[in-house]
């Protein structure tokens, strides 16, 4: 009798285990896409910390239009966008589609017709992963998160020493003129980083730029890049972030910040590269 009390308690403890289990497995995120026009698509990513919006911004153009920080109840900005002079339809979605959605990560691919790439959120990390598979547009993207705040980009001091050093003739192919060598944070009429200044090597831990903005009360965002594919890259000191292009195919990947100093952005960068992405 006894016996049979343990095996009922058991396999009741055991389904309510699994009951458990798999509600933490369907409600700790979710996707969905919703095509509100004809020509207009609303995707959102979501887990327990950030939240991803994809759609059409008052500009025009299908960007990232909203990363939501759930920690801290705000919006850190505008993200993962670009610009064309000439062509309207250059920033506008031809198709969206989910392909993954598992008790581990969700992902949805964006077709712009001249960039493919999968975006992806995945169990309790407020990382977001970009993984851009076709560029055919120059790999430019901008990103802007609103003004104020301070740049923290890991290596900032040594690779401020390198371009200082640099005769006073070395020229900045976004202006025109003289590399700015005056300031440490050049905005957005200079370049920050240019191959032919130099390797990449003071910016990169473990081949990856830690990039990221600290906006006070102890929040701010990050992004990182691989050194090996970047072609240049800008602060864009009037709206509070990054302009690069990069080389194809590549991963980026933007993370939110509820807390902390602005090491705090550094190490949470270095610390998701030792766990993820470390050769």
């Amino acid at each position: 009798m006894f016996k049979h009390y343990q095996i009922k308690t058991i396999l009741f403890l055991s389904l309510i285990f699994m009951m458990l289990s798999c509600s933490q497995s369907v409600d700790w995120g979710s996707v969905n896409i919703e095509k509100t026009g004809q020509d207009e698509y609303h995707i959102v990513l979501e887990n327990r910390l950030i939240r991803v919006t994809y759609g059409r911004a008052k500009d025009g153009k299908d960007k990232l239009i909203e990363f939501y920080c759930k920690q801290t109840n705000r919006k850190i900005g505008e993200f993962d966008s670009r610009h064309h002079p000439r062509d309207p339809y250059f920033h506008t979605l031809k198709n969206a589609e989910i392909v993954e959605d598992n008790s581990h990560r969700k992902t949805v691919r964006l077709d712009y017709g001249t960039r493919v790439e999968d975006v992806a959120v995945t169990k309790g990390t407020p990382f977001v992963e970009m993984n851009y598979h076709i560029l055919n547009d120059y790999g430019h993207t901008y990103d802007r998160a609103g003004p104020g705040g301070d740049y923290v980009i890991y290596g900032a001091e040594k690779w401020f020493e390198i371009k200082r050093s640099l005769p006073d003739t070395t020229s900045d192919r976004s202006n025109k003129k003289p590399i700015n060598q005056s300031e440490l944070y050049p905005f957005y009429d200079n370049s920050y980083y240019r191959p032919e200044w130099g390797k990449p090597n003071p910016l990169s831990y473990k081949g990856w730029l830690i990039l990221g903005m600290h906006q006070g009360n102890g929040m701010g965002y990050g992004i990182l890049i691989p050194a090996d594919k970047i072609k240049w890259l800008k602060l864009m000191g009037n709206s509070g972030g990054f302009e690069r292009a990069m080389n194809s195919p590549y991963r980026a990947f933007y993370y939110a910040v509820p807390k902390g100093r602005k090491e705090h952005i550094i190490k949470m960068g270095i610390n998701f590269i030792d766990k993820n992405l470390a050769k």
